[in-house]
This record gives C-alpha cells, structure tokens and sequence, in this order.
C-alpha cells in the first residue's frame, strides 16, 4: 500500500540510507548528432564527457565506425569535477545506418566501465532529386531557376528544349 494514500494511524518517518560519496569515475553523459544525413554531407556531433575524482588524469577519447577510426583527442583533467565538451565533424560518406562508438579510456579505480562508451547512428541517404527544366526557348526565367537550384547540390537539374527533346515523358 502506497503511504501517501493510506490513513495509518502512526506517523512514518523515512530514513535515507547510502554513500553520498562521489566515486570515481569517467563517463560520456550525451552524444549529439543528426539523425539523418545526405551522402557527402558533414555531420557536426557533440559530445559531453563528465569526471569525478581524477585530477591530474590524462585520458583519450576515440570515435570509431566499425574499425575506422573517426576522432581521437587527448585530455588531462585538472579538477576534482570536470565536465568537457568535444566538438568535432564526421564525413556522412557510406550509405546506410551507420553505428558510430565513442569510447574512453579506462581509468584506474574507476567505480565503473560501462559508462565509458555510447553508440550512436546515423542514416546516411542519397536523395539526389532530378529536376527537368524543359523549355520552348532560351528565357531569363530559366536562368534564375537554374543559379537557384544548382546552390543545392541535393538537387540534379536538366535543362532542355523541347524541340531536341526525345525522351520519354
């Protein structure tokens, strides 16, 4: 029976019980990237990194996809609690889901390892739309539709006249 909605007839005190000591440890506490992202383009991720009780540590952290390594830094921890954040760019060049790892290194007298890595993806797509621009005449409309369109590299543009034009519709 839940406390609160009970008539007990006695009060209840609670006790809290535990360490409130901070252990060591070094963790990733978030990773964040696009989901989603067109072939060729680069992906700006981020992650924070958080570290309790190993001043004067040096440690490395080591992005991967698959065996590839992506990123690698060093880092020396100068404080009791740090917190970091890393920057850095991934070249969305495969298509597919793409599983990425971040991993750190493992301290000595850390309380755990497990927090040391995250993975996280990323849908690598080629939607490359093609656009046909089919014209009766050269016209500065045209024009301005293709400077436009050609700034998106998304985009495949085809101009042509319809007098020259023979493919199937």
């Amino acid at each position: 029976i839940n406390p609160i909605y009970t008539d007990f007839s006695f009060p209840i005190y609670a006790i809290a019980l535990g360490d409130t000591v901070q252990q060591k440890d070094l963790k990733v506490s978030y990773v964040g990237a696009n989901k989603i992202a067109y072939l060729g383009d680069k992906v700006e991720v981020n992650v924070d990194l958080e570290a309790y009780n190993l001043q004067g540590k040096n440690f490395d952290i080591k992005v991967s996809n698959k065996a590839n390594n992506v990123f690698s830094k060093s880092f020396t921890l100068a404080k009791e609690y740090e917190e970091q954040k890393v920057n850095f760019t991934i070249d969305a060049n495969r298509l597919g889901i793409q599983k990425y790892t971040v991993k750190l290194s493992e301290l000595e007298g850390e309380i755990t390892y497990e927090n040391n890595s995250l993975d996280f993806y990323i849908d690598v797509i080629d939607s490359r739309q093609k656009i046909l621009i089919l014209a009766n005449a050269p016209h500065p409309d045209i024009a301005a539709l293709k400077q436009s369109i050609s700034l998106n590299k998304n985009l495949d543009l085809d101009i042509q006249y319809i007098k020259n034009y023979t493919a199937n519709l």
